[in-house]
């Protein structure tokens, strides 16, 4: 809060990779690093985000009673070894992984074969599912059966999220969030309407 009262807020947007960049702008803000504000760090009252943005926002949010410095500290920590690509722990990164991918089985190991059998028992299961279901929707969907047919090609298919979804439980505590005295603020867009919906 400033001398005046007045809430400090911080705007974290979407964009994938923006969320990297974020991090090292609020690394120079609240280390004191940035000229424009004479050098004083930035302790912040309201973060508020959409997309990577709020992934950003909520772990600066959740940790209460620590400078805005030290969030960050723990926020650049998330993304250099739970977020990046990291072969030393035998993973691309913790966001997506390719279904199906050819590649992984060319540095393939026994202590790994388990989980890769696995893995590829479920996709495999996971894109035939896919496929038919798109199959389907393809014969009953009115218009010109070359435009229907072009529904059978999704490529977003072959990528999965669910690191990113293992990475948010393992970093995000929604209690610490609820009982944060910094205030956390998420914006996203309803799919339907196309309006922006804030959730505090």
């Amino acid at each position: 809060m400033t001398e005046s009262g007045a809430k400090v807020a911080v705007v974290l947007s979407g964009g994938g990779v923006y969320g990297a960049f974020e991090v090292g702008v609020l690394k120079a803000l609240c280390g004191g690093e940035c000229s424009t504000m004479g050098c004083k760090p930035l302790d912040v009252d309201v973060f508020t985000g959409t997309s990577v943005g709020s992934f950003n926002a909520a772990v600066m949010s959740m940790q209460s009673g620590v400078s805005s410095a030290s969030a960050v500290k723990h926020l650049e920590d998330v993304w250099l070894n739970c977020v990046a690509d990291c072969p030393s722990q035998d993973r691309a990164n913790g966001v997506y992984r390719l279904r199906g991918n050819p590649a992984r089985y060319l540095d393939f190991n026994l202590a790994d074969a388990g989980r890769a059998l696995l893995e590829t028992a479920v996709d495999a299961s996971y894109l035939t599912q896919d496929l038919l279901r798109r199959f389907t929707s393809i014969l009953s969907a009115p218009g010109s059966f070359p435009r229907r047919a072009l529904g059978l090609i999704d490529l977003a298919a072959f990528v999965s999220v669910e690191p990113f979804r293992e990475l948010l439980e393992r970093n995000l505590k929604l209690s610490a969030v609820r009982s944060s005295s910094t205030m956390l603020r998420i914006v996203l867009t309803n799919w339907t309407t196309g309006e922006a919906r804030t959730f505090i």
